[in-house]
């Protein structure tokens, strides 16, 4: 598996699920550097952007991140719910790297950052492209204690589903 990752402008992502959720977390923020996440009433969120979404604490340990929680439209993508763990234990581990960057940047940068995901999971196959918002939550008002993402699995999520399935047997036969 190949994977990019490019971080863009905010505006510049396609899904429109990604303006909804940006709003909501501008008008939570009340002019603060970020909503804490007892601001965040995810009930109260759109609900067909609640099942991509995750939020994540940031933790002393040295996996440093631990999913909060790990929306449904996850677990259908890629067969595992990591409510309570590390996004460490993503598949393949190259994923698990690029995620765990991700959230440290915005931990670090204390700002709404978007990525976009150049995703190739064989050499033969064309590559697929993918859209995460990750927005930080900080309860005290200074530091990023918690990261709320929106990833975009519902456009071709057949097609997400089935990669992640692949990716997954491949990875235990690796280590057989």
């Amino acid at each position: 598996m190949q994977i990019q990752t490019q971080q863009i402008e905010i505006p510049k992502l396609t899904n429109p699920n990604f303006s909804i959720l940006m709003d909501i977390w501008t008008g939570l923020c009340d002019g603060r550097l970020a909503p804490a996440w007892r601001d965040v009433k995810l009930p109260t969120f759109p609900g067909k952007i609640i099942p991509f979404i995750t939020v994540v604490d940031i933790v002393e340990s040295p996996d440093q991140f631990s999913y909060r929680f790990w929306g449904t439209g996850h677990s259908r993508v890629k067969g595992i719910d990591l409510t309570g763990k590390s996004p460490q234990l993503l598949t393949p581990k190259a994923v698990a790297d690029l995620v765990c960057e991700e959230f440290t940047q915005v931990r670090d940068n204390k700002i709404p950052m978007a990525f976009v995901h150049d995703i190739r999971p064989q050499p033969d196959e064309p590559s697929k492209i993918q859209e995460t918002l990750r927005l930080p939550l900080s309860c005290d008002g200074q530091t990023v204690t918690n990261i709320l993402s929106l990833a975009d699995w519902q456009t071709d999520q057949t097609y997400w589903s089935n990669m992640y399935a692949r990716l997954k047997t491949d990875s235990a036969a690796a280590t057989l």
